[in-house]
């Protein structure tokens, strides 16, 4: 009797880890489910300094002077346009992601591109998703998508700065333009051949694209930066075009209205 006892009570046990075992085996299963939620999804993640560095275009075409792109430099600074007006300014990122950026100055040209310099100032965070950039707000949502630019749309950015004519902008216009100023105030500008330009207002660095036709230059934006200098009249900062005879040239702001002269130095 005490042996039959024994078994009954072995079998009790054996049912009895015959149950654990199988609640055991249910559990690491979950348990491997829940490892495989863990894993982290695909999709956008924070962007690192190195990602963002180079330039940036939004894939489309726009019937504007020139391609509306953005470009990350290395040493933290920033250019870009919407396809008429210029900017630039800083830039920096976090690790999750977080973009400070600062922008300078710009002309307020109507224009039909895509509004990128804006679209930059207004993120809160850099995402890179399958190899695109995404710009998005303090609330999560993309501002913009864009996509590194190739070879084709870097050259249509530069023949459209360029106004897709290069006798067009090498021409009487080109060179260093300087004005008459109290010793020690640099204003100038220098329009270079690739249609590029650069300058000072006697404070804030000045840079953008331009154009020529018919003895008249047209500023496709003209980015400024924002220091204060006191005393100084800063307004080459507003030019927009000039029209120049020779060597003598007068600028004109977004209203049409005169602001200054320049002459051509050589």
């Amino acid at each position: 009797m005490r042996f039959r006892k024994l078994s009954a009570v072995s079998g009790a046990t054996a049912l009895g880890l015959s149950v654990l075992l199988a609640l055991s085996a249910c559990a690491g299963g979950s348990s491997s489910g829940t490892d495989a939620e863990d894993d982290p999804a695909t999709g956008p993640v924070p962007a690192t300094a190195e990602q963002l560095v180079g330039t940036w275009v939004t894939g489309e075409s726009y019937d504007s002077p020139e391609l509306p792109f953005l470009t990350f430099a290395a040493d933290g600074s920033w250019n870009g346009s919407d396809g008429c007006n210029g900017n630039s300014g800083e830039w920096s990122i976090s690790s999750d992601g977080g973009l400070t950026t600062s922008a300078g100055l710009s002309t307020l040209m109507a224009c039909s591109g895509a509004p990128l310099p804006k679209s930059l100032t207004k993120a809160s965070k850099a995402l890179i998703d399958d190899g695109s950039l995404l710009l998005t707000d303090g609330d999560g949502a993309t501002i913009v998508t864009l996509v590194p630019s190739d070879d084709s749309t870097a050259d249509a950015t530069e023949g459209a700065a360029a106004g897709d004519d290069a006798g067009a902008v090498v021409g009487g216009a080109a060179g260093t333009w300087r004005a008459e100023t109290p010793a020690g105030v640099d204003v100038h500008l220098t329009l270079a051949a690739d249609g590029s330009v650069s300058g000072s207002d006697g404070c804030n660095t000045l840079t953008g694209s331009w154009t020529e036709a018919d003895g008249v230059v047209t500023f496709g934006g003209l980015a400024s930066t924002k220091k204060a200098c006191e005393g100084v009249d800063t307004w080459l900062s507003r030019a927009n075009a000039l029209s120049f005879d020779g060597s003598s040239a007068t600028v004109v702001d977004a209203a049409g209205a005169q602001i200054g002269t320049l002459r051509l130095e050589g």
